[in-house]
């Protein structure tokens, strides 16, 4: 393709199925974030209550480290499929016929 040369449009229906398969990713990332949201509060909690080895200590800090990148990462997921929404709707006609 030439620099003069515009991309062809991406179909609606792809769009659709990368949306699709990215609010499926979102969700998974969300559940596994909850997940070790969970069990940071467990190592927190049994860190309050004993002496925990060295290692308890890193696994705590670890899992907090992780659950806030995997957020940062959902959050992002659903920025893009804010916009894989707005592309599949700009290639809808008003009466939600996709365009061909």
């Amino acid at each position: 393709m030439n620099d003069d040369q515009l991309p062809e449009a991406v179909p609606a229906a792809v769009i659709a199925e990368a949306l699709d398969k990215n609010k499926e990713a979102t969700e998974k990332v969300k559940k596994v974030a909850d997940d070790l949201l969970v069990v940071h509060a467990v190592l927190q909690e049994e860190l309050a209550q004993d002496t925990v080895p060295e290692v308890v200590d890193r696994a705590v800090e670890q899992a907090s480290t992780l659950e806030k990148r995997l957020t940062k990462s959902a959050k992002l997921l659903d920025e893009v499929n804010a916009s894989l929404e707005r592309a599949v709707s700009a290639n809808e006609d008003p009466s939600g016929a996709q365009e061909k």
